[in-house]
């Protein structure tokens, strides 16, 4: 069995008007105590080598050499004891790869926009080191990419991840910087969690809809969720093979929310369903406990629901008031919730709303997310 080959971390920070310790020292004590783990790229050493030969770098030169090593680089950790702007586009362009920046802040510069591109931000180098080998024991457990119709299988990379994700913001007309940096690393966790992998193996269509469940997950942010949304629109468009090119997000439309609620069909599963607050047989809104009654009579004031159908029980005891998450299903029809609250079973309540008309499942599940905010009724 061939030996897998080290990982390459890009080693990041400032060096324009530094001395020879401040961007030696740091760089040199990773690399020794760490370089049968990993593989290290120096740009001062690159820098060295340059001067050595008594050739002249211009300022392109540099800049491409930079770009294409963090390119070929498996991660990045960008020491930022000072501001520095060459620092700062390094860590932008690793996220804009889908690369896990860990970023060094131990003069505590705490700046918002690393902030948002690190995968994690710590005090010193033995942190940094840490995270990056709990990342890719993560991202480790998967090597290979299962096609489907009897394609050859491929490796699993990251790249072309990244590509399909960018490609989606591209036609939705999203920032492709700011989501890539967020999305990727929130497929990368739930895909090395699922049950499904077997001696690294994934399947290409469990990848599509890890990516979808994030997006969907990702819409509940009030201030982004817009601009997830249609990113999570041109990718089911793209996940059913039409082309991303033609995408065109759905038309808005008003959904009415009335003062009562709504006649709405409880489907069960069986004569007592095991839920989290007992074995019940909800056939009608009055028969849900009291504690979450409220807020499902909420649920049915919007209009466009059929029915709600209650699933499966999850998660750890819950004590709070009763709140819910709600996003966007695989199946067109349908709107997934969890509902957080005190049961006897404990504290997670799948259930699934199934909508009237297809083509407003997303503007019935906005209306949702907008009534329910308004209530003070959504988990976050």
């Amino acid at each position: 069995m061939p030996r897998r080959r080290l990982r390459r971390i890009y080693l990041a920070g400032p060096i324009t008007g530094c001395n020879e310790a401040q961007q030696k020292v740091w760089r040199d004590r990773i690399r020794r105590s760490w370089s049968s783990e990993f593989e290290f790229y120096c740009p001062v050493q690159r820098l060295q080598e340059v001067s050595e030969k008594g050739a002249r770098i211009t300022p392109y030169q540099v800049v491409n050499l930079d770009m294409k090593a963090i390119r070929e680089s498996d991660a990045v950790i960008a020491n930022m004891w000072k501001e520095s702007i060459g620092t700062a586009i390094g860590v932008a362009l690793a996220a804009f790869n889908g690369k896990p920046v860990i970023v060094i802040d131990k003069n505590m510069l705490n700046s918002s926009t690393l902030n948002f591109y690190a995968y994690a931000v710590v005090r010193n180098e033995d942190e940094a080191i840490q995270r990056l080998q709990e990342y890719f024991r993560t991202v480790g457990k998967i090597e290979t990419v299962q096609k489907s119709r009897g394609r050859p299988d491929d490796p699993f990379r990251i790249d072309k991840l990244v590509v399909s994700i960018r490609n989606a913001c591209y036609v939705a007309e999203q920032n492709d910087l700011l989501a890539t940096a967020e999305i990727v690393p929130a497929v990368l966790r739930q895909l090395a969690t699922l049950q499904t992998i077997e001696e690294g193996i994934v399947k290409s269509s469990v990848i599509k809809s890890t990516v979808f469940n994030v997006l969907a997950q990702l819409e509940n942010d009030e201030e982004k969720g817009q601009s997830i949304q249609r990113i999570r629109q041109a990718w089911d468009q793209f996940d059913k093979k039409e082309p991303l090119t033609e995408f065109a997000p759905p038309v808005p439309v008003a959904i009415r929310i009335f003062p009562d609620p709504q006649m709405v069909s409880f489907p069960l599963a069986g004569k007592a369903h095991k839920l989290l607050w007992g074995k019940l047989g909800i056939r009608r809104i009055d028969d849900i406990p009291s504690s979450a009654r409220e807020l499902f009579k909420e649920i049915c004031r919007v209009d466009g629901i059929n029915e709600i159908r209650f699933g499966e029980i999850d998660g750890p005891s819950y004590h709070g008031p009763c709140r819910v998450d709600i996003s966007a299903h695989k199946n067109p029809m349908q709107i997934k919730g969890i509902c957080f609250d005190e049961g006897k079973y404990g504290g997670r309540q799948a259930f699934y709303i199934s909508v009237r008309d297809r083509s407003l499942r997303d503007a019935v599940l906005n209306a949702l997310r907008e009534h329910l905010r308004s209530l003070n009724l959504l988990s976050h």
